[in-house]
């Protein structure tokens, strides 16, 4: 692999060309996150082997994350927010969607008040810590079986202010094994068609949804959603008059 290219795989992207020690370094990490990821989903009725249902279309609620409120709260002025926790850790939020989102525009504005260390919640992960926009098609049982049914964009840096917008295009998703969806656009295409949920996730480095938390005893942090709306966005025309 050419110094310089990215690979993603699965919501671990490894940068640049690798010296053999590094990439053992990257492998151990990978399977402890895989081992995370199964502490997740392993032994829950609801999440292992069954298929996913959709969330409320109003307001977001929160998964697969340990000891954190079902839902988020919501503010007078419209905006959403959740207090991160000082533990494992704020992994996904959803909300249920209905129809094909496919060439609309995903936008999300976030603000983060307070101040504190954050952190991966996955031991073999580091930060800076990221979300990360994520679609979830309806029937997705979160094994390796139903890997096409997980999409997620690129990793959005947790800043104080942040904002992405993301085209709902092959192209800009991976799903959960790092396969972009325009290698396989006909998997990608049926995801949309049968959307459950729409949302983001939180991680560190590497892994878009393994969770991030706040460390003990140095601040504290609210992450607050200002704006996530999914809209068609008719591209600009150019005018040309002639005499």
């Amino acid at each position: 692999m050419a110094a310089g290219a990215a690979v993603a795989f699965g919501v671990f992207d490894i940068q640049g060309a690798l010296s053999f020690t590094e990439a053992t370094k990257l492998m151990k990490a990978l399977l402890i996150g895989l081992a995370a990821l199964a502490s997740i989903t392993g032994g829950k009725k609801d999440s292992a082997n069954m298929p996913t249902n959709s969330a409320t279309t109003s307001g977001w609620s929160i998964r697969y994350s340990p000891g954190m409120p079902p839902s988020m709260s919501q503010n007078a002025d419209g905006s959403y927010y959740v207090d991160l926790p000082y533990q494992d850790g704020l992994h996904y939020v959803v909300q249920g969607t209905r129809g094909n989102p496919t060439d609309k525009t995903i936008t999300i504005k976030f603000e983060l008040i307070g101040s504190g260390e954050l952190l991966a919640s996955d031991p073999g992960e580091t930060c800076p810590c990221s979300v990360s926009l994520y679609l979830q098609q309806q029937g997705d049982t979160l094994t390796a079986a139903d890997e096409f049914k997980r999409w997620w964009s690129h990793k959005i840096p947790l800043n104080p202010q942040g904002e992405a917008s993301v085209v709902v295009s092959p192209e800009n998703w991976i799903q959960v094994f790092g396969k972009r969806g325009s290698d396989f656009p006909q998997q990608f295409q049926a995801a949309m068609s049968n959307l459950a949920n729409v949302g983001f996730t939180f991680g560190g480095r590497h892994f878009a949804g393994h969770g991030i938390y706040v460390k003990q005893g140095r601040g504290s942090i609210r992450f607050v959603l200002k704006e996530y709306s999914i809209l068609y966005i008719r591209p600009s025309r150019t005018w040309i008059c002639s005499r």
